[in-house]
């Protein structure tokens, strides 16, 4: 071998060893990163209700790791942001996947409820809420009214009042459980007591005279007027009486809605005459000082009527439509009480009574208590009694004459049919017969 030849051997063997030695440079760097994959921090995770997690992706790029889309089974079990944050909602069981490119990462999460220890703790707590009542003590004006509230009743809470002709109280709605009204009637001293569950809560009412009832003139006219009932005479019979005696005492002024003088209790008994407005409130007066519990409403346009409680029951009363010096719709003086308006249910004054009577708002219906029970009504009592069909047919007459429904009856009524109608009456009114003193 020439030297030339040893030379050319020994160049290539170096350049040989040489591109090894670069190719196993970078070799074990390339073997690393072959190995190494992506994967989740944890791939099961237990969690209660309530609680928060951290789900990472190991072995990517900052970069990589930004474009990661988290996706969760049961969004109602639990849920993933866009960081791979956890949160636990519901008990049960979801799969928390990570997609890194077109690789999916799965993680397995339970959710269990929290300790039932704790549950029972918090239950015990809430469990041992004292029930306390909005107020122990209050004053109010005569003709006032405030709302009560027992809280934390659970069950529906009984009302009652050591003195109705003071103060007297009731549930505020049917469907109040815990919410009770009181309404102040005469100068005095009450107890309201609220009773649930076999606990008993009191609520010390002071009442004092408003500017128009605190009259010399207007407490004597009411205890004369108090002298014609008394504690024999069942609830209705009072409310009769004294609504009588208001129709005998007290003249309706015409075309005066809007004068003020007419409208309240000491001008009524001064000046012997009334609007509306004036008309039942005197009424409220007379018969809240009698113990009986009313409720004073206010129409549009000069309107306005009670509402009584007999036995529980509420009814509605417009003293002004029931006097004798009411004119028809003729302009005929009436002869006869209209007892059409005594006593009536709200079903009667909303659809055959519109243009005197309105539905209250949602938001007054509370103050405005439901008069649903027909049990004492006049009109359908009469009418319900009458013996014969031919009896029942003259007294529809005599309810249309005196507008007990909306329409207008005909003129051509012979005028003796609506008389002798008036007269059936007294024939099957409930109030002659007795029938409703058997109640």
């Amino acid at each position: 071998m020439t030297e030339k030849t040893a030379r050319k051997i020994c160049k290539q063997t170096f350049a040989w060893v040489l591109a090894l030695m670069m190719i196993f440079s970078v070799f074990p760097a390339t073997q690393v990163n072959a190995a190494t994959k992506p994967k989740l921090s944890k791939t099961k995770i237990t969690m209660t209700v309530g609680q928060s997690k951290k789900l990472k992706v190991k072995g990517i790029s900052k970069k990589r790791a930004k474009r990661i889309k988290w996706k969760s089974s049961k969004k109602k079990v639990v849920t993933v942001t866009k960081t791979g944050k956890l949160k636990a909602r519901k008990a049960g069981k979801a799969t928390i996947t990570a997609k890194v490119g077109k690789k999916k990462l799965k993680c397995k999460v339970v959710v269990k409820r929290k300790r039932k220890k704790a549950r029972k703790k918090k239950e015990s707590n809430s469990s041992s809420k004292k029930m306390w009542l909005s107020k122990t003590s209050v004053t109010l004006q005569a003709g006032s009214g405030v709302d009560l509230v027992l809280h934390n009743a659970k069950n529906v809470v009984k009302w009652s009042s050591s003195n109705n002709k003071v103060a007297w109280a009731d549930r505020a709605t049917s469907s109040s459980k815990n919410l009770g009204t009181i309404q102040a009637v005469s100068k005095g001293t009450a107890v309201i007591t609220a009773k649930v569950d076999g606990k008993t809560f009191k609520c010390h009412v002071k009442v004092i005279a408003d500017d128009y009832h605190a009259s010399e003139a207007t407490e004597a006219k009411i205890k004369q007027a108090l002298k014609i009932v008394n504690n024999s005479m069942s609830t209705q019979e009072k409310v009769l009486k004294l609504t009588i005696w208001t129709c005998d005492h007290l003249k309706r002024v015409y075309g005066e809605y809007w004068s003020y003088e007419p409208e309240n209790t000491v001008n009524c008994i001064l000046k012997g005459k009334a609007t509306r407005y004036g008309y039942n409130d005197f009424l409220d007066e007379l018969l809240s000082s009698a113990g009986i519990k009313t409720m004073y409403v206010n129409e549009s346009y000069g309107g306005a009527r009670l509402k009584v409680s007999i036995d529980g029951k509420w009814y509605n009363l417009d003293v002004y439509l029931m006097d004798p010096s009411t004119k028809d719709s003729s302009g005929q003086a009436l002869s006869s009480y209209q007892m059409q308006y005594f006593l009536f249910s709200d079903a009667e004054a909303y659809k055959y009574h519109s243009k005197y009577y309105s539905k209250p708002d949602k938001q007054f219906e509370k103050y405005n208590p439901a008069a649903t029970s027909t049990r004492f009504d006049f009109v359908k009592e009469t009418y319900n009694n009458a013996k014969t069909a031919e009896d029942a047919d003259l007294l529809t007459v005599a309810y249309y004459k005196s507008d007990w429904v909306s329409y207008t009856y005909e003129e051509a009524l012979q005028e003796d049919l609506v008389n002798c109608a008036n007269g059936l009456f007294n024939k099957y009114n409930p109030w002659v017969t007795g029938t409703w003193r058997n109640y």
